[in-house]
C-alpha cells in the first residue's frame, strides 16, 4: 500500500510467530536462487546493483537468529500508533475510506499477533531494555478513549476530499466512531493490560544475591521482595499486596532498605 499497489489496503502485515518464520524460509530459499546468478556473466552496471540486493538479504537471513523479531515492542512507534500507518496511503475516494475502515476492524488480530510474539520473547529471555519499554505504556494511553472522535485513528476521517458527498462523509465517520468504539479501543485496552500486567512485570524483576525479586517502596525504603519461582526473561505470579507500590525505575543501583523519596 506505501508503494501504491491498493491490493491489500485491507490488510495488516501478518506477524504471528508462523509468519515470520515462513517469510524467513521464503528468504532463504530466495537467497539460494541469488546465489546461483553467475554475477560474472552480469553486465557491469548490473554488478553492483546484483551485490547490494544479495548483502541485503543475505543479511536479513542471517539477523533472523538472533531473534530481534521476538521484541516486538519499540519506543520509537509500532503497534501501539497503529494509526500512523494512514500517513501513507491515498485518501481519495470512498473505497480508500472504506479500505481503511476494513483494516481497522483487524487491529484486534494485530495486537493477538504481538502478544503471542512477545510471550515467547519473554519465554526465550528476549526483552528490551526496562528505561525504553517504561515508554511505551503513555503511548498506549493515547488510545484509550472513551468516544471514538478522541481516538486519533479518526483524524483520517474529520477532514475528506470534496470529491466525497456529504451523505459518503457522514455514514463514513459514523462507521469510523463504531469501528473504533467496538474494535480498537477493546483492542488496545487488552494491549495494555497486557503490557502493564505480564510484559513489564517481566522486565522490572531484578536480580540481587542470586535471587529474583522486585523492589516495593515501604516507609521511604526500597525493600527487595524476593520471588523464588521467578526465572530470567519471565513474568511470574506474585503474592503481593494489590496496593503495594512497586518500584519501576532507576533500578540498577538500587539495593535493599535504600532510602528513596517518592515523588507524586
Amino acid at each position: 500500500s506505501r508503494e501504491g499497489d491498493r491490493r491489500y489496503n485491507t490488510e495488516w502485515r501478518d506477524d504471528s510467530l508462523a509468519a515470520i518464520e515462513r517469510r524467513h524460509l521464503e528468504r532463504r530459499d530466495f537467497l539460494r536462487r541469488v546465489y546461483a546468478i553467475d554475477r560474472a556473466a552480469l553486465p557491469e552496471s548490473d554488478k553492483l546493483n546484483y551485490e547490494l540486493f544479495r548483502r541485503d538479504l543475505q543479511r536479513r537471513v542471517d539477523e533472523h537468529q538472533f531473534k530481534g523479531y521476538l521484541m516486538p515492542f519499540s519506543q520509537r512507534g509500532g503497534v501501539q500508533n497503529l494509526d500512523s500507518e494512514a500517513t501513507y496511503l491515498r485518501f481519495a475516494e470512498v473505497g480508500d475510506y472504506e479500505d481503511w475502515l476494513e483494516r481497522l476492524d483487524k487491529i484486534d488480530t494485530v495486537v493477538d499477533q504481538t502478544i503471542e510474539v512477545a510471550n515467547r520473547g519473554i519465554e526465550q529471555g528476549y526483552v528490551l531494555p526496562r528505561v525504553l519499554m517504561e515508554r511505551i505504556p503513555g503511548q498506549i494511553a493515547v488510545q484509550l478513549v472513551d468516544e471514538g472522535e478522541d481516538s486519533p485513528f479518526y483524524r483520517t476521517f474529520e477532514t475528506m476530499p470534496d470529491a466525497i458527498s456529504p451523505k459518503d462523509q457522514e455514514r463514513l465517520r459514523s462507521a469510523a466512531i463504531k469501528t473504533i468504539e467496538d474494535t480498537v479501543v477493546p483492542a488496545y485496552r487488552k494491549l495494555a493490560r497486557y503490557f502493564d500486567k505480564i510484559y513489564l512485570p517481566a522486565v522490572y524483576v531484578q536480580k540481587r544475591q542470586g535471587q529474583f525479586g522486585v523492589f516495593i517502596a515501604l516507609d521511604q525504603q526500597a525493600i527487595f521482595i524476593p520471588l523464588p519461582n521467578a526465572e530470567e526473561g519471565q513474568s511470574v505470579a506474585t503474592d503481593l499486596d494489590p496496593a503495594s507500590l512497586v518500584i519501576t525505575s532507576q533500578l540498577q543501583l538500587l539495593k535493599h532498605q535504600d532510602s528513596i523519596s517518592l515523588s507524586q
